[in-house]
């Protein structure tokens, strides 16, 4: 009898052990891999469902939940993860996600909405394979009030679109980091002060030790014209390489997609206490540097240090 109990519990404490070292590796959070949930990782299957489960579950868990998207490559419809949830949530992606050919009459492909607390990371790829699929130019947008990881981002250089969104109810810091960006990709915040929008606020963006290759923007910042009150501050890009960016640093405050804009009133959104540190590197453009602050509200506290970029 006392070996059986000793037996438990040398089991006990093994399996315990097991559970610490698991939980570590993981940062504390509850792993929820897509696969158990009927994700299939062979290029051909969608899995717009098995990625929905697989977030709903981590929704409600009561504690620091991490969606894990292993390795492989995994066809995605469009798809809409939505919060509130019981806590932090992850986003790790360490394959490759791939839109499916119907998205070609879709606006949003991938769009997290009403999250406290997030984290996108992983390394991996979202390829929008926009030359096949996609017929207007592609942002990576940081909208008001969210947080996150970011992760590598390819696209094609003919047409392409892929709109992956991140809204949420509270934010500080946005990351993008050891991230490449290539054609059409930018790193953005924005649209800030859009039609029917409420008072908005960005604080703590951290972008850097990238490298944007061929894309339309660099380091953007923008806000609508005649916007709703807001600001947006304490902004960090650094360690940024540009190879042939149109516009490889631009802040935007006369944003206007769909003419006509009343463009009479000027932004109301302030824009404060940005860093651009250590960029370098080729611009498609003559103007490598653009600030079209609001009249209203002017930028400040904008600091340039270290930025050596020519033409391509």
């Amino acid at each position: 009898m006392g070996l059986i109990l000793a037996f438990v519990r040398v089991l006990f404490l093994t399996l315990l052990l097991v559970w610490f070292a698991d939980a570590g590796a993981n940062n504390g959070y509850r792993v929820f891999n897509v696969k158990k949930f009927g994700a299939v990782s062979d290029g051909k299957t969608e899995n717009s469902k098995a990625f929905l489960k697989a977030w709903t579950e981590a929704c409600r868990w009561h504690g620091r939940a991490m969606v894990l998207i292993p390795r492989g490559v995994y066809i995605l419809d469009s798809v809409l993860f939505l919060g509130e949830c019981n806590g932090y949530m992850a986003f790790i992606l360490k394959g490759v996600l791939k839109p499916k050919r119907s998205l070609q009459t879709c606006d949003q492909w991938i769009t997290f909405r009403y999250i406290k607390g997030f984290l996108l990371g992983g390394g991996g790829t979202v390829d929008g394979e926009g030359y096949k699929y996609w017929n207007r130019i592609t942002e990576t947008r940081v909208h008001p009030k969210r947080e996150g990881q970011s992760y590598k981002i390819n696209q094609q250089p003919e047409r392409p679109r892929v709109t992956l969104r991140l809204y949420s109810l509270e934010a500080r810091t946005f990351i993008f980091l050891k991230s490449n960006a290539a054609p059409g990709m930018e790193s953005v915040l924005g649209s800030m002060g859009g039609k029917g929008s409420l008072t908005e606020s960005v604080v703590g963006v951290t972008v850097k030790d990238c490298t944007f290759n061929g894309t339309s923007d660099g380091a953007r910042i923008k806000t609508w014209a005649s916007s709703t009150t807001g600001f947006a501050s304490n902004f960090i890009y650094e360690n940024i390489r540009m190879m042939n960016v149109g516009n490889p640093i631009i802040i935007d405050q006369d944003y206007c997609p769909y003419p006509p804009c009343d463009m009479k009133n000027p932004s109301r959104i302030q824009i404060k206490d940005i860093t651009f540190n250590n960029i370098w590197g080729t611009s498609e453009s003559d103007v490598a540097v653009t600030l079209n602050c609001s009249r209203t509200v002017p930028c400040k506290n904008i600091r340039l240090k270290d930025i050596n970029l020519v033409p391509w």
